[in-house]
């Protein structure tokens, strides 16, 4: 069953405040798909708030595609001036990075969780 059924069928609604992601470097091809003209994107799903734990590529056993992948760039490739995403919180521990990712232009989510109220600081 798709995501798109799931939260058309089962919840009501096409908004996910919160979404966790530690898929031992999928990560880093999927959430791309979150953004812009991303899968989930063009299908309207909006996430509020995305925590990932992403994984360094070069440690082997990830995604072939992944190995290829520089980190760095792919965050600043994700937060890019048409993603709706701000990371606010990161935390490293061997091999991985754990990063909060917000979603600061969404309506929806302001009303939940008060983003521009830290922004503002």
């Amino acid at each position: 069953m798709s995501l798109p059924r799931i939260l058309d069928e089962f919840v009501g609604s096409r908004l996910v405040h919160y979404l966790s992601i530690d898929i031992e470097s999928y990560e880093m091809i999927v959430m791309p798909e979150l953004i812009g003209a991303g899968k989930f994107a063009n299908e309207n799903i909006t996430f509020c708030q995305i925590d990932a734990e992403l994984h360094n590529p070069k440690q082997g056993g990830q995604h072939p595609d992944a190995e290829k992948i520089n980190r760095v760039q792919w965050i600043l490739d994700f937060i890019s001036e048409s993603s709706q995403y701000l990371p606010i919180f990161t935390v490293f521990y061997q091999p991985t990075h754990k990063v909060t990712f917000v979603n600061f232009a969404n309506p929806e989510c302001e009303k939940a969780f008060k983003i521009s109220s830290y922004l503002n600081k």
